[in-house]
């Protein structure tokens, strides 16, 4: 018997399934290429050194899914799991999601600047810690948060660091620590000298310092 020889060298793996060829000793054989949805799942992805890749299952691609395009579809989770590589909620601030993952990481607020004392007189406050000592009611502005603890500094024209450490002290409200050119502290409280005095929000942060009128300070806020 004559074996018939037809042109041509395509194999079923070149030919998508659904559809016949004739090449070889092949007459009339289906494709077995299978055919890709125009959004496809990817099977899994790495990564080595700068490069990104992703593992798609073999078939054709020729279903648009956006303009002229097909598309892979790769979920949040694989890119987190990437090669046992686990992204963390603690290691992504609390405000932002990386990948699907929400981050838990509490954001710390800072900020620092300078100033100068604003008030002519000295006040004089009742200190917890026993005595009346007298200061310069002194203040802040511009914060975009609510600090937790604001710590100032002044030399006040001297040749000492004093310093205010102003934060809230459980039943007593917000309090201030003030050191002096002496080291001498005093704990004034702004529930024994009112807010006038003492205070610490985002529109009022209101503070006792030892310094004299006029002169600068450098203060930090944490939030």
């Amino acid at each position: 018997m004559t074996k018939l020889i037809l042109p041509g060298t395509a194999a079923a793996s070149d030919v998508v399934a659904g559809k016949t060829f004739s090449a070889g000793t092949l007459y009339n054989a289906n494709g077995s290429i299978i055919e890709r949805p125009a959004q496809q799942a990817a099977v899994s992805m790495g990564a080595n050194g700068s490069n990104l890749y992703v593992r798609i299952p073999t078939g054709a691609y020729r279903t648009p899914a956006n303009g002229a395009n097909a598309e892979i579809v790769i979920p949040y989770s694989m890119i987190a799991s990437n090669e046992g590589t686990t992204i963390k909620p603690a290691d992504i601030k609390s405000t932002a999601n990386y990948y699907g993952v929400q981050g838990t990481l509490a954001e710390r607020l800072y900020a620092s600047g300078t100033g100068t004392s604003d008030n002519s007189s000295f006040t004089t406050h009742t200190a917890i810690n026993g005595g009346t000592p007298s200061y310069i009611t002194c203040s802040i502005t511009g914060l975009s948060f609510s600090p937790n603890i604001v710590l100032v500094r002044t030399t006040g024209g001297g040749s000492v660091w004093n310093s205010t450490l102003l934060f809230n002290l459980w039943g007593y409200g917000v309090s201030a620590v003030v050191k002096d050119e002496d080291n001498d502290a005093y704990i004034v409280t702004q529930n024994a000298n009112g807010s006038a005095k003492i205070n610490l929000t985002q529109s009022s942060c209101v503070f006792p310092l030892y310094t004299a009128s006029g002169y600068p300070f450098t203060w930090e806020a944490w939030g």
